[in-house]
């Protein structure tokens, strides 16, 4: 491995987020609601998520997330996939697993737009939070 891709705790800290993003691949499969509109919005927020994510983790390990990290995240993202074609967990499972990338999306949208002090963007988290929840009650 190219020592400038060496970044202790950079794996570990990959890895969590890869079986996040795996979830989230898995449950892109395997939806509550099988209603196409209700996919396709999930489908768009969970891919600007995973940009939001990709940009967060690369302003903390620049080097070794160009030359390793964005891979590992798309492949857990496509095992997610794959996993979720071929596995169909009970509902209650996948209710929780909903329950729990929601979270997710929240602290993790939260810790990249609210830094401390002055850096945050807290109009633009709000406008983002806002416009989705619209969307969200317009499509019921």
């Amino acid at each position: 491995m190219d020592p400038k891709c060496a970044e202790p705790g950079s794996m570990a800290h990959l890895a969590g987020y890869g079986v996040y993003i795996g979830l989230i691949g898995y449950l892109l499969v395997r939806s509550l609601n099988p209603v196409t509109e209700s996919l396709c919005f999930y489908t768009l927020s969970m891919s600007f998520h995973f940009l939001l994510v990709g940009f967060g983790l690369r302003n903390l390990y620049q080097q070794y997330y160009d030359c390793v990290g964005r891979y590992v995240l798309a492949g857990f993202c496509l095992i997610g996939w794959i996993i979720g074609v071929m596995i169909d967990l009970p509902k209650p499972v996948v209710i929780l697993l909903f329950g729990f990338v929601s979270g997710g999306v929240v602290s993790v949208t939260g810790i990249v737009e609210l830094p401390k002090g002055k850096e945050g963007k807290f109009i633009l988290f709000m406008t983002g939070a806002f416009s989705y929840a619209t969307l969200l009650i317009i499509s019921q």
